[in-house]
């Protein structure tokens, strides 16, 4: 169990590496296809609708149709091509065409490996076992700063994503050696409705809090590059906020159980709203740093106590769609998180971004602290 268990965090690892690597660039290299910021916010809008699709439907196949371990397989070689086909894209029709094609499969890819995590997981070990997978994804957004950037400045894009792609095509062997276990069991709330309106507030308030992370990604590489940073350096300076709150996954996973798991919900929403506030101030490194580490926090801890929070409310049959609304929601605010931004920067500038950006986290605050109870078990 501990081997299989071991392999999804490398596979997953793996792909987060390059395409959390890839995400503090994006708005950068579209420019190299002629985008603007609102059809940056398109293709990104786009892209993440792909991802919403294939976390849906990775959530729904899998308890009737198939095995997550064929969906971790059926994800990663169409994505290897997708990869290497990216560096040659040169007009913005063709760049955007293998962009969503893309994110389909990343989507895929990510949803089987939390639904493979689920099934290794009870009560007791959920919040520790998805505090190792925020660690591992806050890990490859520090391997991605410091290879992804550094490679694609270096080797240009076209060996550069060539390289990516043949480096997922050989992790991708690990899949075979993965073993498919039983669902674990847990004492769950009875009669408890997936969509009840508890349930559906948290989602919202989630919503709103993922939004504020792709609202600060975005505003954060155009306002560096404006500043005058470059492609490598933006993206190592991502990498050193990833190494400030690189135990916050861990230790999230471990307070979870001892303390309430709410608490630390709107502790992750808080650090990215401060992560917002701090864009507005000079670009020195010290606040650079700890506004990505801030930033962080929610991206990589904060589903930690939210997978928590909620799992004892249902059946274990009914945790792959539980992951799948989750999921589908992070994606859905991505969509509205980059194309929201997009058309605000174009046209009413960084500034009122940036005040767009305090109202969602002030609402998210609000939904979660006065109107999303725990249920009386």
């Amino acid at each position: 169990m501990r081997k299989s268990f071991t392999i999804v965090f490398i596979i997953n690892m793996a792909v987060r590496t390059i395409t959390q690597g890839l995400l503090p660039l994006f708005p950068v290299i579209t420019e190299r296809v002629g985008a603007s910021k609102q059809q940056n916010g398109y293709i990104l809008a786009i892209s993440y609708a792909m991802l919403l699709t294939a976390t849906y439907l990775a959530g729904k196949l899998v308890p009737k149709y198939t095995q997550p371990k064929r969906l971790l397989l059926f994800s990663i070689l169409p994505l290897c091509v997708c990869m290497g086909l990216i560096g040659y894209c040169h007009d913005i029709l063709n760049f955007t065409a293998v962009t969503i094609i893309m994110f389909f499969f990343i989507g895929i890819n990510t949803m089987a490996s939390v639904i493979l995590i689920t099934q290794y997981s009870d009560q007791n070990s959920i919040g520790a076992n998805f505090g190792i997978l925020g660690l591992s994804n806050l890990l490859s957004s520090l391997l991605g700063g410091f290879i992804v950037g550094p490679v694609l400045f270096k080797l240009g894009y076209e060996q550069g994503f060539i390289v990516f792609g043949i480096s997922l095509l050989v992790i991708s062997c690990l899949v075979f050696f993965i073993k498919q276990l039983q669902t674990a069991t847990t004492k769950a709330i009875p009669n408890q409705k997936i969509l009840s309106p508890r349930f559906f507030l948290l989602l919202v308030s989630f919503v709103l809090a993922v939004m504020l992370i792709h609202v600060f990604l975005f505003s954060f590489s155009l306002s560096m590059r404006k500043a005058g940073y470059n492609i490598s350096q933006i993206s190592i300076y991502a990498a050193c906020g990833a190494v400030v709150c690189l135990p916050f996954p861990y230790l999230f996973g471990k307070w979870v159980k001892r303390y309430n798991s709410k608490v630390f919900v709107l502790i992750a929403y808080g650090c990215v709203g401060t992560a917002i506030l701090l864009l507005l101030l000079p670009k020195w490194t010290p606040t650079i740093v700890l506004a990505i580490a801030l930033c962080n926090i929610m991206a990589f801890s904060g589903r930690v106590p939210v997978v928590t929070f909620t799992y004892s409310w249902f059946e274990p049959k009914d945790q792959p769609m539980v992951q799948a609304y989750l999921g589908t929601s992070a994606w859905l605010a991505a969509i509205i998180g980059y194309l929201t931004t997009g058309i605000i920067l174009e046209h009413f500038g960084f500034t009122y971004t940036i005040l767009y950006g305090i109202a969602i986290s002030v609402i998210s605050l609000i939904i979660l602290g006065f109107f999303v109870k725990s249920p009386k078990r």
